[in-house]
């Protein structure tokens, strides 16, 4: 009986320290329940072990004798999008947060900001054009509500071709049906994907006036 959990019965592990009064299912049980009752302790431990730098050693420590087993976890995470949801699960729960620390380090290191401005912009042109769509529909007062959920279904429905002269091989934009300087908005049921040289071709006018 001596190397079995005293609550459950179940069998005991040893810990560098000795043997284990209950198992990791007890354990991990009794963790959670005194955890939710001591919220106040929590955070103060938390919050102790951030400063002497003890939370971070103990991490350090885990994974470098887990490697494999994290590196398996961040690989189902990739291939199942979980990582990208908690990114933005957190990012929404902290976004104010973060937009403050980016401003502050923006105005502190504003070279650098312009080389990673322009840098990103030579590698992806389309997003700076997407950004502009947005600010105009923004400032001619539109309704502006298109997502990149519903871009990325639009290119599906359109086979990521242009949808003026069907070429698949350009960079694709998003072209107004209805342009916004005619109160057309960003929309979903307003924007089609458009080749750079159809979009210049059509401008402001109208699809009718354009094919004809």
């Amino acid at each position: 009986m001596g190397t079995v959990c005293k609550v459950c019965g179940a069998p005991r592990r040893r810990s560098p320290a000795g043997l284990l009064r209950s198992c990791d299912v007890c354990n991990r049980a009794r963790v959670k329940a005194w955890t939710a009752l001591n919220p106040e302790k929590v955070q103060r431990q938390r919050a102790i072990a951030k400063v002497n730098g003890s939370k971070k050693q103990g991490d350090a420590r885990y994974y470098s004798t887990h490697k494999e087993k994290w590196r398996q976890r961040a690989a189902i995470e990739r291939e199942n999008g979980v990582k990208k949801v908690r990114a933005r699960r957190e990012y929404e729960k902290h976004r104010q947060q973060y937009i403050d620390r980016a401003e502050v380090w923006r105005k502190a290191h504003p070279e650098r900001y312009a080389e990673i401005a322009r840098s990103s912009a030579k590698r992806h042109p389309e997003n700076g054009r997407k950004r502009q769509a947005v600010r105009r529909a923004r400032m001619a007062g539109v309704l502006t509500t298109l997502t990149l959920q519903e871009w990325r279904e639009i290119l599906a429905t359109y086979d990521a071709s242009c949808a003026y002269c069907g070429a698949s091989s350009r960079a694709l934009e998003q072209d107004h049906v209805v342009p916004i300087s005619k109160g057309g908005g960003h929309t979903k049921d307003n924007v089609v994907p458009a080749c750079r040289r159809c979009n210049a071709r059509k401008g402001a006018k109208s699809v009718e006036a354009f094919h004809g």
